[in-house]
């Protein structure tokens, strides 16, 4: 049982090594014609002059390479290194979104960052998640004195969905306090979770006290690229799969594991619709690029990280929101730049200051607090925003109603699993 859940609903492999098991599985099952290209950083779609998707341009050790395809997928995951207290791996900055916006796809929910309250803290910064699965067998959040945070917050206390327990704990660091997770109540704590009594070995925790020194830190985009149930977005021939999709399954605010159970039904569902469809297109005359604008200044990468930590974190306000948007390049100045010539940390940054400026601006759209968007300024959830999606495509933003024939997964998640 994790956050926000009714029951015990989650399978594990390995004790608390799904994730690796999955893939050790994927690379086993691989097909011998499958090539791996290890390294090559994908930063631009290529579009047909029908404006089909037919293929990318990678940027690695040998320079641009272009590769055709009759079908693209972008399976590149989240944007939560976005901020510097992070879950995510370092390199998970958005590029898969930032490529489909600058190639004219539709992006919707970019507001929606949900915030993970257990990240193992130590020397100041993040080092690692601590799955809420350790909550699950009875780890609770405590303070330095070992009193219990959640109690009286929320009827579901340590299990309370994400949002309250990360706020909670956000509250009780901004006023100087330290957090703790405590797992002394678990037996057997290092047979259940291997990984993470590696972590902490690794960051000098020494677990016979019981206490796991933890603090909140991004950690899934419920937003992204408009994607059906096949992962076909607004592009033909270009789909998405996994966290960089915004499928409308996760609403507001993913339930833990539910992105495992996505990519596994949706990756199924696509694989299919792909092989039914067969290699049908002709048309690989690609479009004239029309992106010839200078870069405009940028943030270094930490200072980004940090501004949007500090900004666009999990408690927001119209004024930081204003501040934050006057610091961040235009939408148009970033879509129109050209990348030419850029190396892959250049166009990382690139990439990262876009997904930036799309949440600002989404964040800054939705005057309430739903979900995962805390807004301190406006505390309520507000009837008119209940089935309301910051669109943005093409390089304009529009706000749509729940009639977005994108969004029909909504209406049929239980058909679908």
């Amino acid at each position: 049982m994790e956050g926000a859940h009714s029951h015990h609903r989650i399978l594990h492999a390995g004790g608390d090594r799904t994730g690796q098991i999955f893939i050790d599985y994927l690379l086993h099952k691989l097909s011998p014609n499958t090539k791996v290209n290890c390294y090559e950083m994908a930063y631009e779609l290529l579009l047909n002059t029908n404006g089909d998707c037919v293929g990318v341009l990678t940027k690695g050790s040998e320079g641009t390479k272009r590769y055709f395809a009759h079908h693209v997928i972008l399976a590149t995951g989240g944007a939560g290194a976005l901020y510097s207290s992070t879950s995510n791996y370092p390199t998970n900055t958005g590029d898969g979104i930032a490529l489909a916006f600058r190639a004219g796809a539709a992006i919707s929910d970019m507001e929606f960052m949900q915030f993970h309250p257990s990240l193992l803290w130590c020397e100041n910064e993040a080092k690692g998640l601590i799955s809420e699965a350790v909550r699950g067998a009875g780890g609770i959040f405590v303070d330095a004195q070992r009193r219990p945070i959640m109690k009286g917050i929320h009827a579901q206390l340590d299990l309370a969905p994400r949002h309250i327990t990360a706020l909670a704990l956000f509250k009780k660091r901004a006023a100087g306090e330290e957090t703790f997770l405590d797992i002394s109540s678990i037996q057997n704590f290092d047979v259940k979770f291997p990984s993470i009594t590696q972590l902490c070995r690794n960051n000098h925790i020494d677990l016979q006290d019981g206490l796991i020194p933890v603090s909140p830190g991004s950690h899934f985009l419920m937003g992204g690229i408009i994607a059906d149930d096949k992962g076909r977005t607004t592009i033909a021939n270009l789909y998405a799969i996994g966290e960089v999709a915004c499928t409308g399954v996760h609403g507001a605010n993913r339930l833990a594991s539910n992105s495992l159970l996505e990519g596994i039904t949706f990756g199924h569902r696509m694989a299919y619709f792909i092989i039914q469809q067969g290699c049908s297109q002709k048309d690989f005359l690609l479009a004239s690029d029309k992106n010839v604008d200078s870069m405009p200044s940028l943030f270094s990468k930490q200072q980004l990280q940090q501004h949007m930590m500090q900004y666009l974190g999990i408690v927001r306000n119209g004024d930081d929101l204003q501040y934050s948007l006057q610091q961040l390049p235009s939408i148009q100045a970033l879509l129109h730049a050209n990348l030419k010539g850029l190396q892959q940390t250049e166009l990382e940054l690139y990439m990262m200051h876009v997904v930036a400026t799309l949440i600002t601006h989404a964040a800054i759209t939705r005057t309430e607090t739903r979900g995962a968007h805390i807004r301190s300024d406006k505390p309520a959830m507000v009837a008119k925003w209940a089935n309301r999606w910051i669109i943005f495509s093409q390089g304009q933003m529009k706000v749509r109603n729940s009639l977005y024939e994108y969004h029909q997964t909504r209406g049929n998640a239980q058909t679908i699993f």
